[in-house]
């Protein structure tokens, strides 16, 4: 999954991590909208990617919800999705 300023890009990998593709044929690649979020602190990185990735999804979840639900705090987020 690559994730730019307002999109998600979903592409498709086999069961090898490589892209599903032969040499003639571009990788499956789907454009998903997502609502641009800035993390609130610095390190509220992961409930801010969690956050855009809801988006996707039509959800707009509160950054500090998903930080405390992920047991996020300064030292890094402990709880694992």
């Amino acid at each position: 999954m690559l994730v730019f300023a307002n999109c998600i890009y979903a592409v498709s990998l086999n069961e090898t991590g490589k892209l599903n593709s032969t040499d003639n044929e571009s990788p499956e690649v789907n454009h998903l909208d997502v609502t641009y979020d800035s993390q609130d602190t610095s390190y509220t990185c992961g409930p801010s990617s969690l956050k855009m990735a809801f988006s996707v999804y039509g959800l707009d979840l509160d950054e500090k919800w998903l930080a405390s639900a992920t047991q996020t705090t300064y030292q890094g987020t402990k709880k694992k999705i």
